[in-house]
């Protein structure tokens, strides 16, 4: 998860602005359309990946086995800096529990903080579609200082970052109910400059903590849109004219999901003495649509 450089509004009011007129921004504002057959609560019906019949699911994970499926998911462990931050990333912190898979994030007597993480990497990856990532995010407003949940997609080849692109679907500072949506793009995708641009939209929902939404991104070879319960946030076109800073370079490299939560880090800055802990990432689902089978692994 790449820090913002500079922080440019493209299509979205300041974060001011949402507080104020939230009314304006109902397809975040955290409506509860409907109760599972578990009873669980979401804030949305009909997933993004499955309204159009021109996308098939190509990819999909429900978590309601015991135990993570190692075929596709790796937990990531030890001390990744973009993962965990402050964190230690231990496996203890990475459950199945009801249907969902849960990211656990907790005080530590010898390592201050440990949390957890799962990626795909060179198990299931995919270039184009939508990915759909169904999720109730942790912390409270209030609480949350220095919490940064995170749903991205990285290369798979890793290799000049971010020249190839960073896909980042959701992420949220501090437990204040605000989320980005990010494309990290280099103008200049393969020439290995390290030059890192980004577009991004923020969106307002209140009730992250106790209702699951989608938070999902359409990818295609001209552009790129993000989504949360299938209301579209902002669309990127593959048009990117450095001189005017219009458009974007959309990523056209196989890309992997990565989960976690991280603790602490330059964005959100520190933990304080009011952070509560534990806190639970829940993801109830992810999947994966294409027009055409372009996902391996899957």
């Amino acid at each position: 998860m790449l820090p913002h450089p500079s922080i440019v509004f493209v299509g979205v009011v300041s974060v001011l602005v949402v507080f104020l007129f939230s009314s304006l921004f109902d397809h975040v504002v955290g409506r509860i359309v409907r109760f599972g057959d578990d009873g669980k609560p979401y804030g949305f019906g009909q997933s993004l990946c499955d309204i159009d019949a021109e996308y098939h699911i190509v990819f999909e994970e429900e978590f309601d086995g015991w135990f993570l499926d190692r075929r596709r998911w790796t937990p990531t462990l030890g001390w990744a800096t973009t993962l965990g931050r402050d964190a230690l990333l231990t496996p203890e912190n990475i459950y199945l529990e009801k249907g969902d898979l849960v990211l656990r994030s907790q005080r530590d007597l010898k390592y201050n903080f440990t949390s957890g993480a799962v990626t795909t990497m060179n198990k299931v990856v995919w270039q184009y579609g939508r990915t759909c990532v169904v999720a109730m995010l942790p912390g409270t407003n209030g609480t949350g200082a220095g919490i940064w949940p995170a749903h991205w997609m990285m290369p798979n080849d890793n290799t000049c970052h971010p020249d190839r692109g960073e896909i980042d679907i959701l992420e949220m500072l501090n437990a204040d109910g605000i989320t980005y949506s990010t494309l990290h793009y280099n103008y200049e995708m393969n020439i290995c400059t390290m030059e890192n641009r980004s577009k991004f939209n923020t969106s307002l929902i209140p009730d992250f903590n106790t209702v699951y939404h989608e938070y999902a991104v359409e990818w295609e070879a001209d552009h790129l849109t993000f989504f949360i319960n299938s209301q579209p946030l902002i669309r990127l076109e593959n048009t990117y004219n450095s001189s005017v800073d219009v458009g974007a370079v959309i990523p056209q490299a196989p890309h992997y999901l990565l989960l976690n939560t991280a603790i602490g880090g330059n964005w959100p800055g520190p933990v304080n003495e009011n952070t509560a802990f534990p806190i639970y990432h829940k993801i109830d689902s992810v999947r994966v649509s294409q027009k055409q089978w372009q996902c391996v692994g899957c």
